[in-house]
């Protein structure tokens, strides 16, 4: 049989190209969905030969799911009321285009932004811990759900839970308060010593990690601070907490109440023998305070 002068390829009764050179070929580029019945016909000098049907299918491409992240607010933040707070996010489609991107605090939907950058403000929240996610919807339908991020929002006057000294960022004048280290970084602690930058009357070491502060009458704000001594590495850290004046008066002050004390141990009545070993033990509780100590007197004070 004579060779083949040239070569063409066929797309049923559609010719797609021709090849005069063996080994005779020819590429379809950019093939679309669909079935095709691919054939070649040899033109011989004698005659022309025609190959069998070859059917190949296109399948779709498949979409691919949008990605999405939250950028803003950092995870753990907190927020001091009335708060305003920017939500934002990244989100991409690398097979289309993204339609818009809706922000949620836990189910309840915050609102929607249809372009980038992809964002939310929101106000009006109350004091409370949230979970906020993002959700992306790309343009054939897919979606995609961010990672959650937590934040808390908390009230004037209130401590501030993600502090490392926890206790409140505004106080009054005169004000009594009780700060203490976050209880995360009280591991081998040794030793405490509590300073402030402001005007304070004194302050009171109280158990680990706690003191009682008088804020007194010339209190105008600044910082209040704690050095720890730790027996392993870091071995010391110092942490600062800034806390302003409140404004405005401060709420009436109601009357102090007095503690209560009971002695539990020994028993009304109770006998010893002489050179006896005699354990006292009581119970205490103030209502409206603490208890900062409790004496034990043989007969009562005078």
């Amino acid at each position: 049989m004579p060779a083949a002068t040239t070569v063409e390829f066929y797309n049923g009764a559609i010719k797609l190209g021709v090849d005069a050179t063996a080994p005779y070929s020819w590429t379809i580029y950019g093939i679309q969905q669909g079935t095709y019945s691919l054939v070649a016909k040899a033109l011989v000098s004698s005659d022309n030969l025609t190959s069998s049907i070859v059917q190949v299918t296109a399948a779709p491409v498949l979409n691919q799911v949008p990605t999405v992240s939250l950028t803003a607010p950092a995870n753990n933040a907190s927020f001091l009321m009335p708060a305003t707070i920017a939500i934002t996010a990244n989100a991409a489609d690398n097979d289309g285009s993204i339609s818009k991107v809706e922000f949620y605090s836990g189910s309840p939907k915050l609102g929607e932004d249809i372009s980038a950058p992809y964002a939310f403000c929101w106000t009006g929240m109350a004091v409370g811990t949230y979970v906020l996610t993002a959700k992306a919807d790309d343009n054939q339908g897919a979606t995609t759900t961010s990672g959650a991020i937590t934040i808390i929002v908390y009230n004037q006057g209130s401590s501030d839970p993600m502090a490392d000294i926890i206790g409140p960022l505004c106080v009054y004048q005169n004000a009594v308060q009780i700060l203490e280290v976050d209880s995360n970084k009280l591991a081998n602690t040794t030793a405490f010593s509590w300073w402030c930058t402001g005007s304070t009357k004194n302050i009171t070491a109280m158990q680990p990690g706690k003191a009682s502060i008088d804020f007194g009458p010339g209190f105008t704000g600044g910082q209040v601070c704690v050095g720890i001594n730790y027996s392993a590495a870091p071995w010391y850290t110092q942490y600062c907490k800034s806390i302003t004046v409140c404004p405005g008066a401060p709420p009436p002050t109601s009357t102090n109440q007095a503690p209560t004390v009971s002695l539990t141990s020994p028993t009304n009545t109770a006998t010893f023998t002489a050179q006896a070993t005699v354990a006292l033990t009581a119970s205490a509780s103030d209502a409206d305070g603490i208890v900062i100590k409790v004496e034990f007197f043989n007969d009562r004070p005078k």
